[in-house]
């Protein structure tokens, strides 16, 4: 006979929002960071792709903005590199994460890098047709579509440094 298990019987899970919110916040701005590096990485006469690419960095960004009623004028995949960092400060300081320095450390960027890249040579660069969320949608369609241009590129990127 089977019962139904008992509201006592299951075992809950304690998130604590704060930390909950850091964690969010770090791996976001992780992946906005890869995937504005990755749109630089295409050859010039790879436009079309990077554009395609670009666009969809542009509306994450422009969704940041409406998200955390943040102005979005200057806001896109365009920025000079110190205004993006900037952008991604203003993103930490209205989530209300408990570290902005944390938030905004690029270990976490590296660590995304290299966690991808170890994943994307075991596949020979086609992570498949089924990603799991936008940046690996993005990452997945840069590498498919950027070719051994930007596979290369992004196989030999440096450590991100924030300035």
């Amino acid at each position: 006979m089977i019962t139904e298990p008992q509201t006592e019987d299951v075992p809950t899970l304690q998130v604590d929002p704060v930390e909950s919110v850091q964690v969010e916040t770090n791996e976001a701005i992780a992946e906005l960071r890869e995937l504005y590096r990755l749109v630089r990485m295409f050859a010039f006469y790879q436009y079309k792709a990077r554009n395609t690419l670009a666009d969809q960095l542009t509306n994450q960004l422009k969704g940041w903005c409406v998200s955390q009623d943040l102005p979005d004028a200057g806001v896109d995949w365009r920025m000079q590199k110190p205004d993006f960092e900037r952008f991604l400060r203003q993103i930490a300081e209205a989530r209300g994460v408990a570290s902005v320095d944390e938030a905004l450390n690029v270990r976490h960027v590296n660590l995304l890098h290299d966690k991808w890249l170890r994943l994307a040579r075991e596949k020979k660069f086609d992570l498949g047709t089924r990603p799991l969320s936008l940046f690996e949608l993005g990452l997945a369609w840069a590498l498919k579509f950027g070719g051994p241009v930007v596979q290369g590129r992004w196989e030999r990127a440096k450590p991100y440094q924030a300035a």
